[in-house]
């Protein structure tokens, strides 16, 4: 039954997800100078289906989610890896 809800859940991302205003010019000033990483207490799954959805994978050089630490946040072990 969870599987199920995940299912839907994840299917109603895909369709009803959109970026914030501004949020490309605003990537786009920053990765001139930085590298954009993001990091996030998601799981890899939701932040896949995101990223391909609203194009944002070109943005980031590192993607760390709630799969890729022991500790979630507010634990610091996500911005230190």
């Amino acid at each position: 039954m969870f599987n199920n809800y995940l299912k839907i859940a994840f299917r109603n991302i895909k369709k009803q997800i959109e970026a914030l205003p501004g949020i490309y010019d605003l990537w786009d000033s920053l990765r001139k100078n930085f590298k954009l990483a993001l990091a996030t207490n998601s799981r890899k799954r939701e932040v896949e289906i995101i990223c391909s959805k609203l194009e944002f994978n070109k943005y980031f050089t590192i993607k760390a989610t709630r799969n890729d630490v022991k500790n979630a946040k507010p634990h610091p072990e996500i911005y230190l890896k």
